[in-house]
Formats: C-alpha cells, sequence, structure tokens
C-alpha cells in the first residue's frame, strides 16, 4: 500500500499530547509541503476518535469513521489505532494517516513502517513508505 501526498481538507487540527509528546493530530490542511489528497469536503469534520487507554507502553486509541494522522514522539510506547475492520501497530518515531470508511479503511505510512492487522482474518500487513516518493 503505497500512497503520495498528504491529508486533504482545511479543518481546525486537533492535537492530544500526552507525557510531553503528540498522540494523534486530527489533519488540517496536510502541510504546505505535501500535495493534497481529493477527499470529500467535510470529511475531517465527522472523524470519530476514542481513546482506549494511555499507559507508559500502550497508546489505544479507536477510530470509528474518519481520517486522522498519527504521531509517535514517544522512545518507548506503541501506538495501536483500532477500528471495524483491524488495527495498525505504529512503533516509536511513526506518523501514519488511517482513514476508516463505511466500507473500507485505509493506512498510509508517512513515517518509518506501521503493520495493520485485519480482524477478521488476523492477517498482518506492513505498510511501508513509497521508495520513489522524495520526501
Amino acid at each position: 500500500m503505497f500512497l503520495r501526498g498528504g491529508l486533504g481538507g482545511g479543518g481546525q487540527g486537533r492535537t492530544l499530547r500526552y507525557r510531553g509528546y503528540t498522540l494523534f493530530r486530527k489533519p488540517g490542511n496536510g502541510g504546505a509541503d505535501r500535495p493534497q489528497r481529493d477527499l470529500d469536503p467535510g470529511s475531517g469534520n465527522s472523524t470519530q476518535i476514542q481513546v482506549i487507554a494511555l499507559d507508559t507502553d500502550l497508546a489505544e486509541m479507536d477510530v470509528a469513521s474518519g481520517i486522522a494522522r498519527f504521531y509517535n514522539k514517544s522512545a518507548d510506547t506503541v501506538i495501536k489505532a483500532t477500528s471495524p475492520f483491524g488495527y495498525v501497530l505504529g512503533d516509536p518515531a511513526r506518523v501514519f494517516d488511517f482513514y476508516v470508511g463505511e466500507n473500507s479503511v485505509e493506512v498510509v505510512a508517512i513515517q518509518g513502517n506501521v503493520s495493520f492487522v485485519h480482524s477478521a482474518t488476523e492477517a498482518k500487513y506492513d505498510v511501508a513508505l513509497d521508495p520513489v516518493d522524495p520526501r
């Protein structure tokens, strides 16, 4: 799964900080240095995220629907972002986008590799940066 570009939309970002690092941010303009991804207008306005656990070794959030960007700036905490379709594991120093729709899910690695585990089959998929992406 490779995708070029950042998140679209022009909404205000929402940030959750814990122990000095950012756990996630509801994306705003996707960053001026990255091309914008085509999304339905207002798709970021209906994101539903619930924080399940904030422990020293695991930060777990459930994304019921919408789009989110997760930043793991911790030295030893793993981010687990769950959805109705499965979950993403992001080790320290990882950044990824998580798109959860009614019938599908998409994971985009922004910094470092992450893993997606499909809930129905328990199959694990590695999600990596595009090797030809100049970012």
